[in-house]
């Protein structure tokens, strides 16, 4: 008989009938449990098939699970009618995971629990959306809930993070995904056999609030820039009014001083009227509209420009989708943004694709996930640290650049009660990532 140490640390505390099943399904072992839950003993069933314990009818079924569950090496996880040595059939739970059992090779091991004792727990268990994972001290699963199923890859840096967990709620980041995790030592005596794991993936919701940080910043930032222009934009008025009198006093070879201050005097006034304009923008009227036709129009008007730049566009953008938004906003949004990813490209020449579907970010006033579109080209990039500051005003870091326009991209999209986000890495491009609300009937206008 062939069973591992901490298998048999957890054999004196469960209320499961526990297995080790081989290759061709003969169980090897089985514990006590099984007489509690079938009514045989241990010696009777050991060295039967492990199918036996099902009714006929439904054994080439679950042979089936079992082999897929083989092959795929991943938790199964089902319920299952159980035949009782009486030959009453009762129902039952049962979890199975693919291991190598030494001098057996490739085998499984499982558990049965008669169904009107796991009922309640299972329900709540496979119900969260928070994952549940027992795992034995050697780090293998021995119990996954349905949302920890969809996230096993996730479970060994899960893991690798519990060891030092102190068994406080923490942050860990996987590749590109953040979750929150909390893990508790599963202890019997002599001491401890595993791990309890409870993980949420909250890289969504990190995401939003991140968002909703910057709006808060940008909009602080945009009421003391219009401030400040407000204040400086009388000044300026009088100090072009002594560049004028100066022109007409001087002799015509000076003239030109005074003309290149009169000059670079209303370029920053027309930068402060468009400060004040787009710090805040006219109220929005929002209505369901076809975004594609919007993209389509922008494409239209600079395409032309992005083929002499050697710049091509690709769109993909389901004819269907539809929005809530301003028309003429959005389409200011998508014109800044694209023009903006042309001027990064213009000497280099490039690609620009531009996209739009369903985000996973749901919108909570409607209940329904935001539309996402993305202007996505790959020019030279943005450096890290930049990432927030594109979205400020008068940053810039083109030459003869304003610095309004992706000022205004983030007031016109937050005034149609949507998000902006951007992402980038030098050398390999950059993203920006519109989230906009969907029609009130869906992304495709159904009800």
């Amino acid at each position: 008989m062939s069973v591992k140490e901490d298998l048999v640390d957890l054999l004196d505390i469960t209320s499961e009938a526990l297995f080790e099943i081989g290759p061709d399904f003969t169980i090897i072992f089985v514990n006590k449990k099984i007489a509690d839950v079938c009514g045989w003993e241990a010696s009777e069933i050991r060295g039967k098939s492990f199918l036996s314990l099902f009714p006929e009818q439904n054994r080439q079924a679950i042979s089936s699970a079992l082999t897929a569950a083989f092959r795929a090496g991943g938790v199964l996880s089902v319920k299952v009618p159980l035949l009782t040595k009486e030959g009453v059939v009762i129902g039952g739970h049962l979890r199975v995971i693919p291991v190598e059992l030494p001098g057996y090779g490739k085998g499984f091991r499982a558990s049965l629990v008669p169904r009107h004792k796991s009922y309640l727990a299972e329900e709540i268990l496979e119900g969260l959306d928070t994952g549940v994972v027992l795992l034995d001290k050697r780090g293998r699963v021995l119990y996954a809930n349905r949302y920890a199923q969809s996230h096993l890859s996730v479970i060994p840096r899960l893991l690798e993070a519990a060891r030092k967990s102190s068994g406080a709620e923490e942050e860990i980041k996987v590749d590109d995904r953040v979750y929150t995790m909390s893990a508790k030592p599963f202890k019997h005596e002599p001491g401890m056999i595993g791990w309890t794991i409870l993980f949420k993936d909250i890289s969504e919701i990190k995401k939003m609030h991140q968002m909703m940080t910057m709006v808060d910043r940008l909009s602080s930032l945009g009421i003391i820039a219009a401030s400040i222009a407000h204040e400086v934009k009388n000044p300026l008025a009088g100090i072009r009014v002594m560049a004028q009198a100066l022109y007409k006093e001087l002799d015509p070879e000076r003239r030109e001083y005074a003309a290149r201050i009169m000059k670079q005097i209303d370029k920053i006034d027309g930068m402060i009227k468009k400060l004040l304009s787009y710090a805040k923008p006219r109220a929005p009227h929002p209505v369901p509209f076809s975004l594609i036709s919007v993209v389509e129009e922008v494409i239209g008007v600079l395409r032309e420009r992005a083929t002499r730049s050697g710049i091509k566009i690709n769109l993909s953008v389901n004819p269907g989708l539809t929005v809530t938004a301003d028309p003429a906003q959005m389409q200011q949004v998508i014109m800044n943004l694209v023009l903006n990813a042309i001027e990064a490209m213009e000497k280099s020449g490039g690609l620009i694709e531009i996209e739009a579907g369903e985000s996973t970010i749901v919108n909570p006033d409607l209940g329904k996930p935001y539309i996402f579109l993305k202007v996505r080209d790959n020019g030279p990039g943005i450096p890290p640290e930049a990432h927030q500051k594109v979205f400020f005003p008068f940053y810039t870091t083109k030459e003869g650049g304003t610095g309004l326009g992706l000022f205004v991209v983030y007031q016109l999209v937050k005034e149609n009660g949507g998000m902006v986000e951007v992402q980038s890495e030098p050398g390999k491009g950059t993203e920006f990532i519109v989230y906009l609300k969907p029609a009130k009937g869906g992304a495709y206008g159904r009800t």
